[in-house]
């Protein structure tokens, strides 16, 4: 018996979630199902959504606050701007969904540690909930020399 696929919501419509995340999700249905995609532009939204095909589209405030809240969101794929991350992060956070965000997590290190801090007091050993961070590099031979 396999395990169903992990249902997700991408937040963020531009190129990063149309270029690298779009089509990892497509190209492992078996894996990954996009039930959502969020954007600040509800036309990007909107066309995303359809590209992943089977995704419903949502835009501003509220449709967040809409994608946090379906029972049955697995996890949250955040591709946003540098200046919004934070924001989002904390945001995802409190609705208790597991995420993965793209490096880096702030513009300043004392943001990146304001956020890992709240994580790990709050949300670490709240029952499994996970946030990753992206790192492509990670495995590269010149970063493990490091």
């Amino acid at each position: 018996m396999t395990d169903p696929p992990l249902r997700i919501a991408l937040l963020g419509a531009g190129i990063f979630a149309t270029t690298c995340h779009a089509p990892v999700i497509q190209s492992n249905p078996a894996v990954f199902s996009c039930i959502a995609v969020w954007s600040r532009s509800p036309e990007s939204a909107d066309t995303l959504a359809a590209t992943l095909g089977g995704a419903d589209a949502y835009s501003g405030e509220h449709g967040l606050q809409q994608v946090l809240q379906l029972p049955y969101l697995d996890a949250v794929i955040m591709a946003l701007p540098l200046d919004v991350q934070p924001k989002y992060v904390v945001m995802v956070l409190e609705a208790g969904k597991n995420i993965l965000s793209e490096k880096p997590i702030a513009a300043t290190v004392s943001k990146a540690k304001e956020l890992q801090q709240l994580y790990s007091r709050k949300y670490s050993s709240s029952g499994g909930m996970q946030w990753s961070i992206a790192e492509n590099f990670r495995y590269e031979p010149a970063i493990l020399r490091t």
